[in-house]
């Protein structure tokens, strides 16, 4: 559950950027526009994903994200987890405890990562803003309603501008690092069958 935890809490920090922000320099908000710009553009996203969580366990699938509400992770190591959003239902698939749990989109913390228009506003603060290093442009982020949950760093490729990476920062000490390639965003959807969950395939 703790891989889940980090890449749920990803999602719903990340693609929800209805962001408070923190005290920033008026070129550092339009520097972070662009970053809002990013999400925006695309229709869809696929990735690979390799993840490191806090006692050095190791994992790795592929992650597809097609706005409006649809999502799919899926785990290839050490175990096939999968995580579906089929435009109704939010569903997390545990082929090991054999555990199928629905919910309503609208009521998980996925369906804001779902949403059309991703803008820095409300819901989350900035607390920092780095573009100090040549390569790549780095901004962190917390829920304001549960900021003791911790916070999430997002890293950017500058040029073209790609997602690179994400940490989870634990607010009991430890970060869980996901390093992601293979990044494709477009402006065309993906197929339909990757978001249907059959439970007779499992």
């Amino acid at each position: 559950m703790r891989i889940f935890y980090c890449l749920i809490m990803f999602v719903f920090l990340v693609f929800n950027m209805d962001a408070a922000l923190a005290i920033v320099s008026v070129e550092d908000m339009v520097k972070i526009k662009k970053l809002e710009d990013y999400f925006n553009k695309m229709k869809s996203l696929k990735a690979v994903f390799h993840q490191t969580d806090i006692n050095g366990s190791l994992s790795e699938g592929r992650f597809f994200l097609q706005r409006p509400g649809r999502m799919r992770i899926e785990y290839i190591r050490p175990d096939q987890k999968l995580i579906v959003a089929d435009g109704q239902w939010f569903i997390y698939h545990d082929p090991v405890m054999e555990e199928t749990t629905r919910i309503p989109l609208e009521s998980s913390p996925a369906n804001i990562i779902l949403k059309n228009h991703v803008s820095f506003s409300e819901g989350v603060t900035v607390l920092d803003f780095s573009d100090e290093d040549k390569d790549t442009v780095e901004v962190t982020l917390t829920r304001n309603d549960e900021p003791g949950m911790g916070s999430l760093t997002l890293t950017f490729k500058r040029e073209p501008l790609t997602l690179l990476q994400w940490i989870v920062h634990n607010p009991q000490g430890g970060d869980t690092v996901v390093k992601i390639s293979s990044v494709k965003t477009s402006d065309k959807q993906l197929p339909p069958e990757l978001f249907r969950f059959d439970r007779l395939r499992f």
